[in-house]
């Protein structure tokens, strides 16, 4: 999987994933390429999101011997609500999290999660599956990296699914904050901009250095 995710602005990010699918029976295999695809909007502050998934938007059609088995069309949903507390040197949070799933031969199915962050770089995470079982995994940051673990319970038993992913550019919500480093910025310019008004010309080039630097 190679996936990329762009912010068109501070509400709204698109994103995409590439992926490789191989499929064997039998002493036959065969592989293929498929796209997936997804669009976030964020309301109240970024506490409230909406988004839609859309899975096998290219739909892989790995061929054995000579027939194609090509994979269906799968939409998927969702409603996301942060809840952050309300002591500000607290960095946890809670996210409420409710999606349907779609597909052209399969009934619609809710799924219903909860996510706790224990800072940056925790997640706790339960939930209910289409078939009533609870699931539950965490999560973990470590610098740009993500570790993340779920365990799926099912009529045969309990799968164990794990993945390991790295981000490039932005971590986390820094990307959210650029206006605040743009008031910053202008804060210091205008402080700099003053104190060489007054001649104190040492104090006005610390600020024009902080400024640039």
């Amino acid at each position: 999987l190679l996936s990329y995710g762009y912010n068109l602005s501070n509400r709204l990010s698109v994103g995409a994933t590439i992926k490789s699918v191989k499929k064997t029976v039998d002493i036959y295999s065969g592989s293929a390429f498929g796209i997936d695809a997804g669009v976030l909007y964020r309301f109240l502050g970024n506490q409230l999101s909406v988004g839609a998934n859309f899975q096998n938007l290219m739909a892989p059609a790995p061929k054995l011997q000579s027939a194609s088995d090509k994979y269906p069309l799968y939409s998927k949903f969702g409603v996301a609500y942060k809840i952050e507390p309300a002591m500000t040197n607290w960095e946890d949070k809670l996210i409420l999290a409710l999606d349907v799933d779609y597909s052209s031969f399969l009934r619609a199915k809710n799924h219903l999660g909860i996510e706790y962050w224990y800072g940056k770089n925790l997640a706790l995470r339960l939930g209910k599956d289409i078939n009533n079982y609870l699931t539950f995994g965490m999560g973990v940051n470590y610098a740009n990296f993500s570790f993340d673990y779920a365990a799926v319970p099912h009529d045969l038993g309990l799968s164990h699914r794990f993945s390991v992913g790295y981000r490039f550019g932005y971590i986390g919500e820094a990307q959210y904050s650029l206006q605040a480093i743009k008031e910053k910025v202008m804060a210091l310019d205008q402080s700099g901009t003053e104190f060489y008004t007054n001649k104190k010309y040492a104090l006005a080039l610390a600020g024009r250095l902080t400024h640039h630097s």
